[in-house]
């Protein structure tokens, strides 16, 4: 979140009507941070019920995971793209996996504002046809590479490779 509010200044000037929305809760210096730009630039919309974070993501025009960590398999990138929403999302972890560059998202150096804000102002530069053809895209691969039942046919190929 640090590397965010970093970008937050760019991403303010640059991306006419900027709108961050953040789901969930955490460390209140960061909180009190991202404050500071509310409630025009930034919506603090502490837990939200599982059942809703389908509509949450379907409505936002990009899904931004400055993550800082090795997360082998972030849960809101597939979510995220399951509903059609391109991920802005650091290179590290099992992050670079999910996105394809372009196609599904973008990925930035993990801990880089700059990189960030560039890859965001990039998406929103584009045209409202590409961004629809992306959000299609994004659906259409999550369905074909990340459902639960490709997930568990490729534990099942796996083991039947070590036991032959």
């Amino acid at each position: 979140v640090g590397t965010l509010i970093e970008a937050l200044p760019s991403l303010t000037r640059y991306i006419e009507g900027f709108q961050l929305w953040v789901a969930g809760d955490g460390e209140e210096t960061f909180l009190a941070q991202l404050r500071r730009y509310a409630p025009v630039s930034v919506r603090l919309l502490g837990k939200v019920p599982f059942g809703e974070m389908m509509n949450l993501y379907a409505t936002a025009g990009l899904t931004l995971v400055p993550s800082i960590v090795e997360d082998n398999s972030p849960l809101v990138v597939y979510e995220s793209l399951l509903a059609g929403t391109p991920v802005l999302g650091a290179a590290i972890g099992g992050i670079p996996e999910l996105i394809e560059e372009g196609r599904t998202g973008y990925l930035f150096r993990p801990g880089d504002p700059v990189e960030l804000a560039e890859k965001a102002i990039l998406h929103i530069a584009r045209s409202a046809p590409e961004r629809r053809a992306m959000r299609q895209h994004c659906r259409a691969y999550a369905l074909a590479n990340l459902t639960l039942e490709r997930h568990v046919d490729g534990l099942l190929e796996l083991y039947r490779e070590a036991i032959e």
